[in-house]
């Protein structure tokens, strides 16, 4: 009787850890999701002909991105070095549409790189996660294809369970580029960039269409 006792505690004991696990990969709500504001700025340059001219660009918007796929961006366990978080992909993917370039009337067409987590924190059911890496931003300007880049990546990403409470990102060192045709050939284009933010302005209950399923 004690032995059939203890297997039918043991049992229990996994089955609550089993609910527990399946709590926690649904915690992340089906629907809404982060409304993330995107402000990057800075000026193209012709460096290979030097006339110190400048030509601005301005890349703002907001880009609505789902609670589920934020989720994914959580590190699978706690680990002394960033890993690459492999749902990067798609979370890039919500920014190829919102985001246009001010002072040329264009929009944002692709955006690519690679996102490394690390667990900052863990407290009940709050975790921190430091986000680092490169995040790439292409647009085009009158058929030449021009790019910003954030190739140090520093970001915080805050989650309560499943569920992203705030996300911000910034870059330590950036760089823009691209190359325009004047008639002879594409021409190397250079630039500065005098900002790379990516935060959260609010949230939203509405279901957010997957982009091109719109």
């Amino acid at each position: 009787m004690i032995r059939t006792l203890i297997m039918t505690v043991f049992f229990a004991a996994g089955a609550i850890a089993q609910d527990g696990d399946t709590k926690l990969k649904q915690d992340a709500p089906a629907k809404g999701g982060l409304i993330l504001a995107v402000s990057l700025k800075g000026g193209h340059t012709n460096d290979q002909w030097n006339t110190g001219q400048e030509w601005p660009f301005t890349l703002e918007g907001e880009s609505p991105v789902p609670y589920s796929v934020i989720a994914k961006l959580m590190p699978g366990e706690k680990k002394d070095e960033p890993v690459e978080l492999g749902g990067a992909a798609d979370f890039f993917a919500y920014f190829a549409k919102g985001i246009s370039d001010k002072q040329n009337s264009s929009e944002v067409a692709k955006v690519t790189g690679k996102l490394l987590g690390k667990i900052k924190e863990q407290t009940g059911s709050k975790t921190v996660v430091a986000l680092s890496g490169k995040m790439k931003f292409e647009w085009p300007i009158q058929g030449n294809t021009f790019w910003i880049e954030g190739q140090e990546i520093e970001g915080t990403l805050t989650l309560e369970g499943g569920k992203a409470v705030a996300l911000e990102i910034g870059s330590k060192k950036s760089k823009t580029g691209g190359t325009w045709d004047w008639g002879g050939g594409g021409t190397p284009m250079g630039g500065k960039v005098s900002a790379f933010s990516i935060k959260m302005s609010k949230t939203t209950d509405k279901e957010i269409k997957v982009p091109g399923k719109e």
